[in-house]
């Protein structure tokens, strides 16, 4: 499967805030759009190429260091004149950064970025020595313990190593954001504690994807921008540091 010569912006991962990053940073790119789910991958093509975008499409399982492995060989043939990749699905961060990192020669000036969650900024710290084995643990511990603290720390571990050859890797956390996912929350045995989240929320919403995307497009841009974490809650965490109320003092209670 042979890609053009444009500039290549490859998105693993293609539901709500993959879709809308591809339209945020597709014009003038060839846009590598993969997923697990073909439906994902269909709907999501479909509406790119309806906006003009150039797509290629490949179905992948981020969990498998292999699928992840077809995918970068996809795109290597023109890899020199790639810009950015993007992963949603957390479970996979530790193979699209390895992979993408070793398998494939990225160009000076790539930029990794990976989606993660404002919960990895709820967790207590962790020890100095738990943080430092998170960080360079083999990928396949990784996917076995799914830590959040994991993902911030093998991203920033990999930021650093990248950085000689002029490859950024960081990581941007949303909070709450309307995407399917949400919608289905909203709906199941949660969706109650969700709405009382949003009436306490500061801005009293959730943010759109298209807001996350304008965030990883900030990041994936700005070049002097490596080895950190955008948190995107509309000040959700700074509600529950300095505000108060019922749900507020009860949320503070699950972050002790």
């Amino acid at each position: 499967m042979a890609l053009d010569a444009l500039p290549i912006i490859v998105i693993i991962g293609g539901g709500g805030i993959g879709l809308a990053t591809a339209h945020r940073l597709g014009s003038g790119h060839h846009i590598l759009f993969a997923s697990r789910s073909p439906s994902t991958i269909s709907a999501g093509a479909e509406s790119l190429k309806q906006a003009g975008h150039r797509v290629t499409t490949q179905q992948v399982d981020v969990t498998s260091y292999e699928s992840v492995a077809s995918l970068a060989k996809t795109a290597s043939p023109t890899m020199g004149s790639a810009e950015m990749i993007l992963a949603v699905d957390v479970v996979g961060t530790a193979n699209v950064i390895e992979v993408f990192g070793k398998e494939v020669e990225m160009p000076y000036g790539s930029s990794v970025v990976c989606v993660g969650s404002m919960g990895q900024h709820m967790i207590p710290p962790l020890s100095a020595a738990l943080e430092r084995h998170l960080a360079t643990a083999p990928r396949t511990s990784l996917l076995e313990n799914k830590e959040l603290h994991g993902l911030i720390a093998g991203a920033a571990a990999a930021s650093e190593a990248y950085a000689g050859r002029g490859v950024r890797v960081n990581l941007v956390a949303p909070g709450m954001t309307e995407t399917k996912m949400l919608a289905a929350e909203m709906e199941g045995a949660s969706g109650a504690g969700i709405r009382e989240m949003m009436k306490a929320h500061p801005f009293k919403r959730a943010a759109t994807a298209e807001e996350v995307a304008d965030a990883v497009g900030f990041v994936a841009g700005c070049r002097y921008v490596n080895g950190t974490d955008v948190l995107i809650d509309g000040g959700w965490l700074a509600k529950l540091r300095w505000g108060e109320g019922p749900i507020v003092e009860e949320m503070k209670k699950h972050m002790a």
